[in-house]
């Protein structure tokens, strides 16, 4: 098949493009479709433009990705309420200005190889429309890929009646719909009657776990926003509190675009922030891999809403990938991201300050044996994924228009 794939790749961080190189190694022709990068940014996404499959960038619109870094923490909360509302009236997301440019590819590609699908992330969710109503008058099949929700999403705490209208009228004529999660998936039929296929993030390769010896305090490390309203940071921090009371047992790095905003956070609390803990601004993907990889411990913030139960974000996986140990704080234990850790053989899910204080004296001590099962964490590959996301387009490319 001719498959065109339309996303913003800074938002979706490796998903779309390892669709790409895997669909392309399966046989089909992909193209992928995606604003304008500079090296700096793709150097920062762990991106490079010789991939197997045709990657075209627009001319015209240029990634916000990393233009205006930390820029929302310096907008007042009312300001940041007023734009969110504005945004949810107009179904607006600011990447409005793409649209002409990138259906004018659409059509440029569509007339020179005769795309037999279109698959478009729902991130941001403006380009969507206009990539249907090409799609709808050259009869080109068409879905949607719901890395997270839109209308429906679990940082609003009320849903807008207008842009679930918008939304379902939107997704009528999708030949189907694809996301991440159970959870998720059971929301999205609320608004759509068709296909719903779940396919989770992913990584690219798998580490091998081995044990370390005991060397210095325990180095934990967490790469990847913090969400304050939605995820319980202070579990693992009055934890390691206790757990260094007396000598310096455990660090915690956190690194990520919210490092500086928790900084002045956590710097209201406390005078001064713990020699253990170290917030370190976000850094690039290559980067992140390694530090992952060097770590005794992997950090999970479990979410504590219900209604984020079935956001299971790429850190997860990249996790799996790197082969090291994972605690899992906070939440309860129905939210599917429990499952995944303690299935690997990997991790485990700690709900309480003592429990998670237990667990690192047991791992200090060298009393905890990690069974990592490769069987169940290689069906997340993006090599596995590209099987089952092969099947679903096969289908949904059959469609009547």
């Amino acid at each position: 098949m001719k498959i065109g794939l339309v996303a913003e790749v800074a938002q979706c961080n490796h998903r779309i493009p390892e669709w790409a190189k895997g669909l392309s190694k399966i046989g089909h022709q992909v193209f992928l479709i995606t604003p304008n990068y500079s090296k700096s940014q793709l150097r920062f996404l762990g991106l490079v433009e010789d991939y197997e499959f045709t990657w075209i960038q627009s001319k015209t619109f240029r990634s916000k990705y990393k233009r205006y870094s930390n820029r929302n923490f310096h907008l007042s909360r009312v300001f940041q309420k007023i734009l969110r509302i504005y945004r949810s009236k107009v179904h607006s997301d600011g990447y409005e200005r793409w649209s002409k440019s990138l259906v004018q590819t659409l059509k440029t590609v569509h007339s020179k190889y005769s795309l037999d699908l279109i698959v478009v992330s729902v991130s941001p969710f403006s380009i969507i429309k206009p990539v249907s109503e090409l799609a709808n008058l050259e009869r080109i099949p068409w879905l949607v890929d719901y890395r997270d929700l839109w209308s429906q999403n679990h940082t609003s705490k009320n849903v807008s009646e207008a842009s679930l209208s918008f939304e379902k009228k939107l997704l009528e004529q999708s030949a189907g719909l694809i996301t991440v999660s159970n959870e998720l998936s059971d929301n999205l039929k609320e608004i759509y009657n068709g296909k719903i296929q779940i396919i989770s993030n992913g990584f690219s390769n798998v580490k091998n776990y081995i044990p370390r010896p005991k060397s210095g305090p325990i180095r934990i490390i967490y790469a990847g926003s913090i969400y304050l309203n939605y995820q319980n940071l202070d579990l693992i921090l009055d934890a390691l509190l206790d757990f260094n009371k007396i000598n310096l047992r455990a660090t915690l790095s956190i690194y990520g675009p919210t490092s500086n905003h928790l900084k002045r956070i956590l710097s209201r609390k406390s005078h001064q922030l713990p020699k253990w803990l170290k917030l370190i601004n976000e850094i690039a993907k290559e980067e992140v891999l390694k530090v992952e990889s060097e770590a005794d411990l992997l950090l999970v913030l479990n979410w504590e809403n219900p209604k984020s139960y079935g956001i299971l974000g790429t850190k997860i996986y990249s996790y799996l990938g790197a082969g090291r140990p994972i605690i899992l704080t906070g939440g309860y234990r129905t939210n599917q991201v429990v499952e995944i850790v303690e299935h690997s053989g990997m991790g485990k899910w700690l709900n309480s300050k003592i429990e998670i204080i237990k667990f690192l004296e047991n791992y200090e001590s060298g009393k905890i044996d990690f069974q990592q099962n490769l069987r169940y964490i290689k069906k997340f590959s993006f090599d596995e994924i590209s099987k089952s996301l092969d099947g679903f387009l096969q289908i949904c490319a059959e469609k009547e228009l």
